[in-house]
Formats: C-alpha cells, sequence, structure tokens
C-alpha cells in the first residue's frame, strides 16, 4: 500500500469520517442532505415563487415569514400593501391618530374555530419602506405583531416585498399545524400584493 492509500485508509477509520466527506460532497454538489438542490432565493424569486420560512427569535418567538418579487413600481407596491386586508377581518375603523405616520385602529375578526375576536393595534408606517403594527388589546389574541417591508430588488428586477407576523393564540393549538396554516395564508396574502400591484393601470 503506498502512502497516500495508507492515509485515506486511517482517516477512513475516523469516527464521522463517512458522514463528514459525504456532507462535504453534497454541498459541492450543491445538493442538501434534506433532498435536493434548491435555487438561491434571487433565481426562485425572479421564477415568480414565494420564498416562506420561519424566523425564531431567542426569546422563542416565532415568526412567519415570506417575501415576493412584484414587477410593478414602488407607488403601486405601498399602496397594494397599506390596502392589504386579511381574508377573515371583517371590520375595522381608526381609534385614534397618534401622528402622521402612526394610528391606533379596532378590528374585528371571524375566525376557524375561534369566531368573533376583537383586536386593537398600534400601527406605524414609514412610508414606501415599512409598515409595523403590534397588538394593544384583544380578547382571544395573547400576542399579535409583524411588519411589511419593501424595497428595491438588488439585480433591478423590480420591488421585493416582505411579510412577517406573530401570532399566539388564548387555546393550544399545535404548533405544526398552526404554522403549516399560518405560511399558507401568508403565501396566499403576498401574491394578492403582487397580482393587485402588477395588474393596476397607469
Amino acid at each position: 500500500m503506498n502512502s497516500t492509500s495508507a492515509r485515506l485508509s486511517r482517516q477512513a477509520e475516523r469516527p464521522g469520517y463517512f458522514f463528514l466527506a459525504a456532507n462535504a460532497l453534497l454541498f459541492l454538489t450543491g445538493i442538501s442532505h434534506t433532498g435536493l438542490a434548491r435555487a438561491p432565493d434571487a433565481v426562485r424569486l425572479e421564477k415568480g415563487e414565494v420564498i416562506t420560512w420561519v424566523d425564531e427569535h431567542p426569546n422563542g418567538d416565532r415568526f412567519l415569514k415570506a417575501r415576493i418579487l412584484v414587477r410593478a413600481p414602488r407607488p403601486y407596491v405601498w399602496d397594494a400593501v397599506r390596502t392589504a386586508q386579511d381574508a377573515n377581518l371583517k371590520s375595522s375603523f381608526l381609534q385614534k391618530v397618534v401622528s402622521d405616520s402612526e394610528r391606533i385602529v379596532e378590528e374585528r375578526y371571524d375566525l376557524p374555530v375561534l369566531g368573533k375576536v376583537w383586536c386593537v393595534r398600534h400601527v406605524l408606517e414609514v412610508p414606501y419602506q415599512r409598515i409595523h403594527f403590534k397588538m394593544l388589546q384583544s380578547d382571544h389574541f395573547k400576542a399579535l405583531e409583524g411588519e411589511w417591508l419593501i424595497w428595491e430588488d438588488p439585480a433591478g428586477k423590480g420591488i421585493i416585498v416582505e411579510f412577517g407576523s406573530l401570532i399566539r393564540l388564548d387555546m393550544r393549538t399545535p404548533r405544526w399545524l398552526f404554522e403549516r396554516i399560518g405560511k399558507g395564508k401568508i403565501e396566499k396574502l403576498v401574491r394578492g400584493i403582487r397580482d393587485g400591484a402588477e395588474k393596476r393601470k397607469p
């Protein structure tokens, strides 16, 4: 056995060697150990996909997030974001104007299982960039917080829209089920933003 063969043989005897080698190979070939390779986010966005994920904060809060590329002028996208509504929202009215960029709104929802839900939210807007909202009071939500972000695509393909939301209810729900349903809802929501902005006439 030559020196190279002997060295490879000794490496193969080390615990975990084949696992590390296999993962290195998968990384170099662009294939994840969890399945087939996924295209970079920029490519997926350009193809019209919605990218969804869970962003877990250090305190344990898990924000469901979605991102999409919109090929429309930024003012059109901003208007679509500002007027976006949850499908379960039944009524909303302005309770108080805090400033030009801040307001308090009172809302009522009709939700599956929970039924009628009342909520008061604080909403902060940074025009053409960001909308942040956070629950102040509710009869069924333990927590409700989220944010819309919009920015120019670095490659000049359009406008990136990102939405993130945290919801905690006053009832026990399996996390996997809640997040699966939630991802579907926010994916539908951001698709609606894109369709509304792109179909708008000048």
